[in-house]
């Protein structure tokens, strides 16, 4: 493995999913402290990314949080670009502290 990615040797047309462990922060819009997840579901092309470069781009990404929408559009967008997939799912899963839940989908 070099840098996070690593090249995609099966030539069949497999699925890889990977959930990321709870990030636990605060929202910036209510202030209510949050716990966000994302699953990432994807079927490589050449190209295939760690699940340590994906929790890495998240912690990342969190640090700016904006909205969940737009971190699970930034998630969602970088890896897009570091690898190429034939498709890409993200789904951000946000659990409020005062118990409500929010779930984010974007799909290639």
């Amino acid at each position: 493995m070099n840098d996070g990615f690593f090249p995609n040797t099966h030539p069949t047309k497999m699925t890889i999913e990977y959930t990321t462990p709870y990030i636990t922060t605060s929202c910036p819009n209510s202030n209510l402290k949050e716990s966000i997840s994302f699953n990432i579901k994807y079927i490589p092309s050449s190209t295939c990314i760690t699940c340590e470069k994906v929790d890495a781009f998240a912690q990342e990404i969190l640090k700016n949080s904006v909205s969940c929408e737009d971190n699970t559009q930034k998630l969602y967008s970088k890896i897009l670009e570091s690898i190429h997939p034939i498709a890409l799912s993200v789904i951000s899963t946000t659990i409020f502290d005062n118990g409500s839940i929010l779930k984010v989908h974007i799909e290639k």
